[in-house]
């Protein structure tokens, strides 16, 4: 890429100069990362055949971290009627690559089919009572945490 030339006075030069900005691409780093650019410059005077040359580096700071809130710590008896559990949480922090792993936990905070089941787009049953929800930006899974439907079991497990 050729880079772009400035000519005129020492004020215009330092005009151009300051009008450049610089914008980081979003997701560029992975979260507790960062990464570095060097901007070069290198300032000629035909008249007196003098040069300088300077390096700037800017350093793009980590991505903001994950954060859930706006979870329930249990869920009311709804009988056998489906509930939502999720439909005040809200996913905050990078721009996309955010996944999240739900358990349907039993009596002994095991995930258990025996405990109910999760459905809801996007959500893939990834083991016993174990769901994966497909990665995206933090506000597509939002949207699709505040969607995902439990249904309970049709009998209750381990009952005497």
């Amino acid at each position: 890429m050729t880079p772009p030339w400035v000519t005129g006075s020492a004020t215009s030069v330092q005009a151009a100069l300051q009008s450049l900005v610089f914008t980081p691409t979003k997701g560029q780093a992975a979260p507790g990362q960062s990464v570095t650019t060097s901007f070069g410059l290198s300032v000629s005077d035909v008249a007196t055949q003098t040069s300088a040359t300077a390096s700037v580096v800017a350093t793009a700071p980590p991505p903001p971290a994950l954060a859930l809130s706006g979870l329930s710590q249990g869920l009311a008896d709804t009988g056998a009627a489906p509930v939502q559990p999720f439909s005040l949480a809200t996913v905050t922090g990078p721009d996309s690559g955010v996944a999240v792993t739900l358990s349907v936990l039993g009596t002994f905070a095991l995930p258990l089919d025996s405990e109910g089941t999760l459905s809801g787009t996007g959500l893939t049953k990834i083991g016993n009572g174990t769901y994966s929800l497909a990665a995206g930006s933090a506000a597509s899974v939002t949207a699709a945490l505040r969607a995902i439907f439990y249904t309970p079991p049709t009998t209750v497990p381990f009952a005497a």
